[in-house]
């Protein structure tokens, strides 16, 4: 169910709404994050929400549970051996949601705050400290209503409620008068667009930037991802008066659906958890020494940014990016200052939609240049730099039905760097030859297989000749095209490595000398390994699960330990997968880091000059580059 809360962590037991069966689930810890054999309680209809207190003072906790379909709260007394006994059902408003508890009325006994999302209204419910309750008073909030959160908002000493309203994208202010009344005040505004949604679905309450002051946080499901207001986090700081300022917005992962507030840390900052219901993860966002939150690392680019490649543009010695920005018709470049940070992009216009990026320097004039793989056109662009971070016009080569990836080597050993073009819109792989000044004649083209996709450059026979892969997501297949050394390429052999491979790359993984062939299969979910023999041929195939829909690799040393690894998008995961080498051609799994939305490639570089290798991902759907600085130690 969308909005069914699953599970509260009590002490040290665990608590679970079941919605689709009607029950309460009791899980005794066992200490070390396990639980024993579990207990289990019945409700009322379509139990949501799930919440242990101390109702009746007698030091065991208590149960109230939110019955969304009979629009009932059922209170259960703890027994303090694990059980619970059911004291009472209680009205409530249409559709119970959310449940807080807190001492609204200054009697030192626990009331309960019901949200009920059926009639916009929350419930106001006084306890007598014997685990009954007396429904008080209700009150109007915006549409469809997820969620209350209490604290001290103008320092009264009374207790106020902010409450996130996913319709209407809002939350309520309501402001305790005393006596376990309210006035409503004040409505944050979180979405002022027309016709957008963030959603807000969850909040939480905190003094987030140390002032003394309450601070609300506000956690976005979203409808679409790249848009304010959808898929994040807003921060918003508290005036003392039951006001609220907006701070900061912070980009999630997919479907925002529960926040926590806490030092996670250690550093005496509030940090952030976001729970991503639509991406299957969370969002770690780590508090800054100034109520802010850091995602300094993530920068805005064109929108959908498809591809990035490393280059260092300006001749600074510091690590630059570019993207192909396949929704529009340019790439980014972004100049990297040299701590991990980057400048504001700056986009080229190349007049066709551009699907991947390659670097290289076409003119021998020591300046890093781009070529562009167009998706939308049969062209591959040149854009030859500057060495200032600018770029002259683009000069655009035919290559044939729908380019999506290209790559750079010497292929008739002239001195020159030359390109081979993967062409999706058909089985070939075109060639290029390179004249040194920047401009290109046309070479042959070579039968690869089903929509080839991705292309890699690498000697893969040890003759001092460069060799090609490519990926034809098509198929389950990886052709391999050795050089002739004259700028031609023999027939291609085919090696069978996973549905769809998506990439491929080169790296010698298992450290005998010959290069290897890695790449991600889109539709078996999986990363393939191909050993090398050293004489053009590829023969044990190593394979191991990554996320949902993973696409592209890159290779570093991510541990220091002179041993290669892997990092892999995983698009429909929205993460990272890091897979730690061992030295011998296996992996093992190192960690998923979330990255924006829809991430499609990865690259590395020292961004912070470190000496360590970083990673820098695209994100299509959220038009932003995600920079993971390697913290290993």
């Amino acid at each position: 169910m969308l909005f069914s809360v699953k599970s509260f962590i009590i002490t040290k037991d665990l608590i679970t709404a079941n919605i689709e069966n009607d029950t309460i689930s009791i899980l005794p810890g066992i200490g070390k994050g396990f639980f024993g054999t579990g207990t289990t309680i019945h409700a009322g209809s379509k139990p949501i929400c799930v919440i242990a207190d101390l109702f009746n003072n007698d030091l065991y906790q208590d149960l109230a549970v939110a019955n969304f379909n009979d629009d009932t709260i059922s209170i259960f007394i703890g027994r303090g051996d694990g059980t619970f006994i059911l004291n009472k059902n209680y009205k409530t408003g249409v559709s119970p949601i959310w449940l807080a508890v807190s001492d609204i009325n200054n009697d030192n006994i626990k009331d309960i705050i019901c949200v009920n999302a059926g009639d916009n209204t929350i419930s106001i419910m006084d306890g007598n400290g014997k685990g009954g309750f007396t429904t008080t008073s209700s009150y109007k909030v915006g549409k469809f209503p997820t969620m209350a959160m209490t604290g001290d908002f103008n320092k009264d000493t009374y207790q106020d409620i902010a409450v996130s309203n996913f319709e209407s994208d809002s939350v309520t202010i309501l402001i305790g008068i005393g006596k376990g009344a309210f006035n409503v005040t004040n409505t944050i505004l979180v979405d002022k667009r027309p016709r957008k949604k963030s959603h807000p679905k969850t909040i939480a309450v905190a003094d987030v930037n140390k002032d003394g002051l309450q601070d609300i946080t506000i956690g976005n499901f979203g409808t679409n991802a790249g848009v304010s207001g959808g898929n994040s986090v807003m921060i918003y700081f508290g005036d003392g008066n039951g006001n609220f300022i907006k701070n900061q917005e912070i980009t999630s992962g997919v479907r925002t659906s529960f926040i926590v507030t806490q030092d996670f840390d250690g550093d005496a900052w509030m940090d952030i958890v976001a729970i991503n219901n639509g991406s299957d993860n969370f969002s770690f966002i780590r508090g800054n020494n100034d109520g802010t939150f850091g995602q300094s690392n993530v920068y805005a680019v064109g929108l959908g940014p498809h591809w990035a490649s490393t280059g260092e543009f300006n001749n600074d010695g510091i690590p630059d990016l570019v993207t192909a920005n396949i929704d529009s018709t340019n790439i980014s470049v972004i100049l990297g200052n040299g701590d991990g940070s980057f400048l504001p992009y700056s986009n080229i216009d190349i007049g066709v939609n551009p699907h991947a990026v390659s670097v290289g320097d076409f003119n021998k004039d020591a300046n890093q240049d781009v070529v562009t793989a167009d998706i939308g056109g049969r062209t591959v662009s040149i854009l030859l730099g500057k060495g200032t971070g600018a770029f002259e016009d683009p000069e655009k080569y035919f290559v044939g039905p729908t380019p999506t990836a290209v790559g750079i080597g010497d292929f008739n050993q002239d001195g020159n760097q030359d390109l081979a073009a993967a062409l999706f819109g058909s089985r070939f792989v075109s060639i290029l030859l390179g004249k040194g000044d920047g401009t290109f004649d046309n070479g042959k083209i070579y039968y690869s297989g089903a929509s080839p996709h991705s292309i890699t450059v690498g000697d893969f026979n040890h003759d001092k000749i460069d060799d090609l892969a490519a990926g034809n997501l098509g198929g389950t297949e990886v052709s391999v095209f050795l050089g002739m050394g004259d700028g031609t390429f023999n027939t291609a052999e085919k090696y069978d490595v996973g549905l769809w491979p998506y990439s491929v790359t080169t790296a010698d993984v298992n450290e005998d000398g010959n290069i290897d062939l890695v790449g991600a299969n889109f539709g078996s979910n999986d990363t393939y390994i191909l050993f090398g023999l050293g004489d053009g041929t590829f023969n044990a195939i190593n394979r191991f699960p990554v996320g949902k829909l993973p696409s592209v690799v890159s290779i570093g040393d991510f541990d220091d330990d002179g041993h290669q690894d892997i990092a892999v998008t995983n698009e429909l995961s929205y993460t990272v997968s890091i897979f730690i080498g061992v030295g011998d051609g296996t992996f093992y799994f190192g960690t998923d880091f979330i990255a924006g939305g829809r991430p499609t490639s990865v690259t590395t570089g020292d961004f912070n000059m470190d000496g360590k290798n970083d990673l820098a991902v695209s994100n299509w759907y959220t038009n932003d580059v995600t920079i993971m600085l390697n913290n290993f130690k």
